[in-house]
């Protein structure tokens, strides 16, 4: 029994020992596994109400755009850019917010939109609508090398080939025949065979006397 006693205490020494040596150190490991989970669960739960905050403000603005409110589309959209800056709402209100003000005649408000769509959001999609949009704003405008500059700058993408004809109609205009046929000749070849808007593309092809 003495000798069980013993080995007892031994080994409760040397566990008082261990956790003398070791004890800080396991406190403190776990205080900071608590926190980094209390953290990341905070952190999730603010992402998740400011998505919703975000949301509802999108929601209104949609509703002030039905309403052809400018001003308020505007008041809204600045406010989802500068209190809601990590969601995905802020770009889409850029886009309907340069919808509103193109067709209200402001294609300088409408411009600026798009373009800061072009270098903040982080949605390649939403990045691609604008950048198309921007460009036919651009070839409206005339100002057929800013047609081109911006477009060139789509590498690839789902609106490769839309950009691409862009460029053709601004190469077009500038009487570039040749790379203008280049141009709508790859955005056909690139073009999904199901699209309608093909159709539009082999027109042009066709005017130029190209053959697919």
């Amino acid at each position: 029994m003495a000798v069980l006693d013993q080995q007892e205490q031994e080994s409760i020494d040397a566990i008082k020992a261990w956790w003398q040596r070791y004890g800080k150190l396991i406190t403190v490991l776990a205080i900071l596994i608590i926190a980094a989970v209390g953290a990341m669960q905070y952190w999730q739960y603010y992402q998740r109400s400011q998505s919703l905050k975000a949301a509802e403000l999108y929601f209104s603005l949609q509703q002030a755009e039905r309403n052809n409110e400018k001003d308020k589309v505007a008041q809204l959209n600045t406010k989802l850019r500068d209190e809601y800056p990590s969601t995905g709402y802020p770009a889409m209100a850029a886009l309907t917010a340069a919808r509103v003000h193109y067709l209200s005649g402001d294609k300088v408000n409408a411009k600026a939109q798009l373009q800061w769509i072009v270098d903040k959001s982080g949605d390649s999609e939403l990045r691609g609508v604008a950048r198309l949009r921007l460009a036919r704003l651009f070839f409206e405008d005339k100002d057929y090398a800013g047609t081109i500059r911006l477009v060139d700058a789509a590498k690839s993408g789902a609106f490769s080939a839309l950009c691409l004809d862009v460029k053709g109609d601004a190469l077009f205009a500038l009487g570039k025949l040749a790379e203008a046929k280049l141009a709508y000749q790859t955005a056909y070849d690139a073009m999904d065979k199901e699209s309608p808007y093909r159709n539009v593309i082999e027109l042009k092809l066709d005017s130029l006397g190209s053959t697919k």
